[in-house]
């Protein structure tokens, strides 16, 4: 099953350069036989290195770096707002597909 993602949503994507990079979800499109794929945009290093119509990526999926906490979100701003309806200790550092970003979560909550 294809996953679902919206505009700005990051993803990981395979380019010809690079594998595994991250990019943005810029539009949902269709082809001439009317299939649906998304636009996907690379930066790396703040420079736009590919800009091309994917059809294979992989959601990146943030959470924390937490035994206990096992949900993932595509979005930090989801994964903060489900620390805070939830009471989840926000004292973790956030993880990008696994890998601690160095960012703590309490970090981006506005009290």
């Amino acid at each position: 099953m294809k996953a679902k993602f919206k505009i700005r949503d990051e993803v990981l994507v395979h380019t010809r350069s690079s594998k595994g990079v991250v990019g943005t979800i810029t539009d949902k499109l269709a082809d001439e036989d009317g299939n649906w794929y998304y636009q996907v945009r690379v930066l790396e290093d703040d420079w736009v290195v590919e800009e091309k119509d994917l059809t294979r990526y992989d959601p990146v999926k943030y959470s924390l770096n937490c035994d206990y906490y096992t949900k993932e979100f595509t979005s930090v701003d989801a994964l903060i707002e489900d620390i805070v309806i939830s009471g989840m200790d926000p004292n973790y550092d956030i993880t990008r597909n696994g890998k601690p970003t160095g960012e703590i979560a309490i970090t981006l909550i506005q009290f």
